[in-house]
């Protein structure tokens, strides 16, 4: 839970930001952390500080096997995610091809798009 001496001091830090807390010299986040910390004291009341939260593993540094992360996605109902394995990723072309032969015109983002993806868009200097 961390060392806090009152509810009031960890309510102010939320307020005025870990990162800049953090990060930054007392003098240049003091008149914040003033705000802050007084109208805080001000509330006389306080909601408990919350109980640490286990932080997210590094990317590529979980120890999930696949079946255990397919299990996983399945309980959230997100297994939708894992039928994608084989689908054609460039399938979107074929759509929007479909989409202008019935007369809808992609916007000119897509359409820049859709030229790259087809090589007819000329090459672009770095």
């Amino acid at each position: 839970m961390g060392d806090w001496s009152h509810p009031a001091i960890y309510w102010a830090a939320v307020a005025t930001g870990t990162h800049d807390l953090l990060n930054s010299t007392y003098s240049s986040i003091k008149a914040r952390w003033e705000k802050s910390f007084t109208e805080e004291l001000a509330k006389g009341v306080w909601h408990a500080i919350p109980e640490v939260r286990d932080a997210l593993p590094a990317p590529g540094k979980t120890m999930a096997t696949k079946q255990e992360a397919e299990a996983a996605l399945k309980r959230m109902g997100a297994e939708k995610v894992l039928k994608q394995a084989g689908r054609d990723g460039r399938r979107w072309i074929d759509k929007w091809d479909e989409r202008i032969k019935r007369g809808e015109q992609p916007s000119h983002s897509i359409a820049q798009m859709l030229k790259r993806a087809k090589g007819e868009a000329d090459e672009v200097a770095a």
